[in-house]
């Protein structure tokens, strides 16, 4: 990207995809005074691939005002308005995220990606249309329900990020379950001024904005928040929920909406 920005007469682009629509395309569209070229095929922009890789590539020539330029065209504008400008903020922040996997054999699975490049998969759009619906019907409680793996932890941060509370309560029974899905709000809910912060036998960040908690920890100290301490409260692995230090919990705290999952 630096080497292509070196030449002064090409704007450069990069399209940031989401996790359930893949960016495989190579085509390269060239303008002539009365005609384009639109070449199709298989080749990257690279030294091998242009010169010595078997590729197949399938070259059109057409008018100008034919419907197939036309509709290539009309493709090639709505990705290009898709795509985030490469400047200089955004290639330096690559290189970062670069360095950081060269330093660290562990993180060679990593992807470069920003909040704004996170988007909601098929279930858990449908989900957060649900949540929704059932708000406008007056509802403060609702559970979901849906496979391991399919992320319901991103779909609770969308959800409070759409719903904006001023104050959260994540719940969980397991300390490794916490500290990851605090880590997946503060990746979604980025840029603002919440505060994130752990209540556990080993955390006690007590005045944090969005505050995440064990049950066996906030079972045993419920009582040194208010009633209406948090306008949203989540309840992970909610099947757990007939015990009495979870019965406890629910009991005591009058939130604007409850997420059972």
């Amino acid at each position: 990207m630096d080497k292509i920005k070196q030449f002064e007469n090409i704007d450069l682009k990069v399209f940031v995809t989401d996790k359930e629509i893949g960016f495989h395309t190579k085509v390269y569209v060239f303008e002539y005074e009365e005609s384009f070229k639109v070449i199709i095929g298989s080749s990257n922009i690279t030294q091998s691939a242009l010169k010595s890789n078997i590729e197949w590539n399938v070259e059109i020539v057409t008018k100008e005002n034919g419907a197939f330029i036309r509709n290539v065209l009309k493709e090639y504008q709505q990705l290009w308005d898709r795509s985030q400008n490469a400047d200089e903020e955004f290639i330096n922040q690559y290189e970062e995220f670069l360095s950081k996997i060269k330093q660290n054999q562990k993180s060679q699975q990593l992807i470069f990606e920003k909040a704004e490049y996170i988007v909601p998969n098929r279930m858990q759009r449908r989900a957060m249309e649900n949540l929704e619906r059932l708000r406008t019907y007056g509802e403060n409680k609702a559970l979901v329900i849906s496979a391991t793996g399919t992320g319901k932890t991103y779909m609770s941060a969308f959800d409070v990020k759409n719903f904006q509370p001023k104050k959260l309560l994540f719940l969980v029974h397991r300390e490794e379950i916490l500290k990851k899905a605090k880590d997946t709000f503060e990746s979604l809910i980025a840029n603002t001024d919440k505060t994130f912060g752990l209540f556990t036998g080993n955390h006690k960040k007590i005045s944090a904005d969005y505050l995440f908690s064990t049950i066996q920890t906030m079972s045993r100290c419920y009582e040194e928040f208010k009633r209406d301490e948090f306008d949203y409260i989540i309840y992970d692995e909610a099947h757990h929920a007939t015990s009495p230090s979870y019965q406890k919990v629910m009991d005591y705290f009058t939130p604007e909406f409850t997420l059972g999952m």
